[in-house]
Order: structure tokens, then sequence, then C-alpha cells
């Protein structure tokens, strides 16, 4: 029907654009980095372009699944991350920066991840989000012990560079200066 909207316009012209300004994602120093379009009518999230590492470390396809909301896409441990990044940054208008531990099948992961709103068109209900996200794994959780552990060991190494930043652009979204805001 002729003037009657294609559910798929905003994705595709979203994809059509942006994918040409971000194609140096997809290898080398950026491989680690993501657009998300966060869709505000529909409620989902689904990623435009991901860099070859970000695939890797999420065992994600090597290309976007044009249309899949990030859901089934992103490992459960992630998703929260995921979601509250992308969320926040939009509700902020600004940069996130988010960092912690998750344990998956004993083993315990470390990440770190920020996320940035790029320019809305006005109008419309697409909001797309460029971020990064890297992890770490680290020791076994056997016990309680390794856990703390470990993150006494995260943040020792942490704190004199977050003291010396904390003076400048205060403390990273979720910590102070002595670590997570538990």
């Amino acid at each position: 029907m002729p003037g009657a909207p294609n559910p798929g316009w905003s994705e595709n012209f979203a994809t059509a654009n942006w994918q040409s300004h971000f194609s140096r994602m997809i290898g080398g120093a950026w491989s680690q980095r993501f657009v998300i379009c966060a869709d505000a009518v529909v409620g989902e999230l689904t990623f435009l372009i991901y860099g070859s590492r970000f695939a890797q470390l999420l065992e994600l396809p090597e290309q976007p699944i044009s249309g899949v909301p990030v859901t089934p896409q992103l490992p459960g441990r992630y998703l929260p991350l995921f979601t509250e990044g992308c969320h926040e940054a939009i509700a902020q208008a600004a940069p996130v920066r988010l960092s912690g531990a998750v344990v998956d099948y004993g083993q315990i992961e470390l990440y770190r991840a920020a996320f940035m709103p790029l320019v809305r068109r006005q109008n419309s209900s697409i909001q797309l989000v460029f971020g990064t996200f890297n992890r770490r794994i680290g020791p076994k959780a056997h016990s309680s012990d390794a856990i703390r552990a470990t993150y006494n060991s995260i943040f020792e190494d942490v704190q004199p560079a977050e003291a010396l930043v904390s003076g400048i652009q205060g403390p990273a979204h979720g910590m102070s200066a002595k670590g997570p805001n538990c």
C-alpha cells in the first residue's frame, strides 16, 4: 500500500547509513566495538554491527542477525549488562561505563563495557548506541574465598588509577573509590 510504513525501513536505513561509518570495527583495534539499535516503540535492542573480537567473546555469529533482538543472542549472564548499559546511556544522554564480574559454570569472568548514545534523528523512536566490551577469564570460583580474592586483587590494582581519574571526572558508574557499590 503506498504511503504505508514499512516495518523494517528504519532498521534498513540505520544499517545502510551507519554500517559504512563503522565498517572499521570489524577487525583490528576496533574489533571489540558494537552498535546497537534501541527501538523505543518496540522496546527491543538489536545489533546493527559488531567487531570480530566482540563476536568471539560472546560466541555470536560473525555477522549480526538482522532484525533479531539481542535477548536470544547474548549469553544470559551478560543480557542485564547490555540492557542496563543501553537504557542508562539513552536516559542520561551520556556515556555509561560498567564493570564487574560474573560467575559462569564455576569460572569467574571479569568484564568492562561502555555505552554511548549516538545522535537521534528528530521524531524517531530509534536510538543508536555505540559501545565496547571486553572480558577476561579469572580463576575458578570454588568458594566465596576465591571470589573475594579475585575482587580484592582487581580493586587493589584499579584504586590508584581510579583515584587519579576521580579528580577529573568522578568514579565510573557503579563504582566508588573503594570498588563497586554493593
